[in-house]
């Protein structure tokens, strides 16, 4: 007799059957669903639900720490580590936005009195060899308001002293600005002849205004950013030091960014003044101690910063009698 398969055929095995377990009722099944929701692996995110809504926990956890915001030491220290790109796009959203406060304030403060001033001008009146030729009253206040005054006094010693913060005052010879810190003057262009005629002006000045109210807006934006650019080159190196004295990871460009993000607070307080100060809330010494304090407030966010940065990590020693295997 011979055993085995004389056809020679092939014999399917059927695989032995395994007990189904179902996750209710399988107490090994139900502990790994509990620990896998416990403990999630590395990398993957956990979920807060909320009212039909998924939201990641730990991006949740990290968007205050994000370089978006330099509010916080947390946000001005994340941008030491973030693209420069990021910098710069928040610094342009500030730049524009004080930008937009200066243009605003010289056209409700400034702008009205330019045209009253020009609209009190006589018909004939020129400036024409570094001299001026007036032909109406003098001394006079062509116009003026709380923040700015234009006058005319062909006299100086019968000049007129306005209330304004700044006065702008058309001497015989020469452009004479008087403000709370003093006096400036400015003499006339040689081989000029400026007319200073109403009906020449008016339609001149109604051509030009919008668009020097434009290159204030760009000016203002533009010095802005160099402005930043250059004072955080400035405190790029002390903060650098100082961060190597704190013991913590910050290389060169890192501190460069850290300073620039530190800027942007006052920046922001200082537009803030300048509101004030349009609305009268705030007078002209208030508006220039705002303007002094918004360089500390600068320093005491680079200091934040630099304490809100992550440590660096001390390198462990070698022992230089282990076995190569072992160091």
């Amino acid at each position: 007799m011979q055993s085995g398969n004389p056809a020679g055929r092939r014999i399917r095995t059927t695989p032995p059957v395994r007990p189904l377990r179902f996750a209710a009722t399988d107490p090994k099944a139900a502990s790994r669903r509990n620990r896998r929701h416990a403990h999630p692996p590395p990398g993957r995110n956990q979920y807060l639900h909320l009212g039909g809504e998924s939201f990641p926990l730990n991006v949740m956890s990290n968007f205050f720490a994000t370089a978006w915001q330099p509010f916080t030491p947390q946000g001005v220290a994340a941008f030491a580590l973030a693209p420069l790109r990021r910098l710069l796009l928040i610094q342009f959203i500030v730049a524009l936005w004080v930008a937009a406060g200066v243009t605003w304030f010289c056209y409700d403060r400034y702008v009205p009195v330019i045209s009253g001033a020009i609209s009190q001008l006589p018909a004939t009146s020129q400036i024409r060899h570094r001299q001026l030729e007036w032909h109406g009253p003098a001394p006079v206040i062509l116009h003026e308001n709380g923040f700015l005054a234009v006058s005319v006094s062909t006299h100086p010693p019968a000049s007129l002293r306005s209330v304004a913060d700044i006065q702008c005052d058309l001497g015989r010879n020469r452009l004479t600005v008087f403000s709370l810190l003093g006096y400036a003057e400015w003499p006339y262009p040689s081989g000029w002849i400026i007319s200073l005629g109403r009906e020449e002006l008016e339609p001149l000045w109604g051509a030009w205004r919008p668009g020097v109210l434009t290159g204030v807006f760009v000016a203002t934006a533009g010095g802005l950013m160099l402005a930043w650019g250059g004072l955080a080159t400035l405190y790029a190196g002390p903060a650098w030091w100082l961060a190597l004295y704190l013991n913590r990871r910050l290389t060169w460009r890192g501190s460069w960014k850290l300073s620039g993000a530190a800027l942007l607070p006052g920046a922001l307080l200082m537009l803030l003044a300048i509101s004030f100060y349009d609305l009268g809330v705030m007078n002209l010494i208030g508006l220039l101690s705002v303007l002094g304090m918004h360089f500390f407030v600068g320093w005491v966010g680079l200091l934040l910063g630099l304490f809100a940065t992550s440590m660096a990590q001390p390198v462990a020693a070698r022992n230089p009698f282990a076995h190569p295997r072992k160091r």
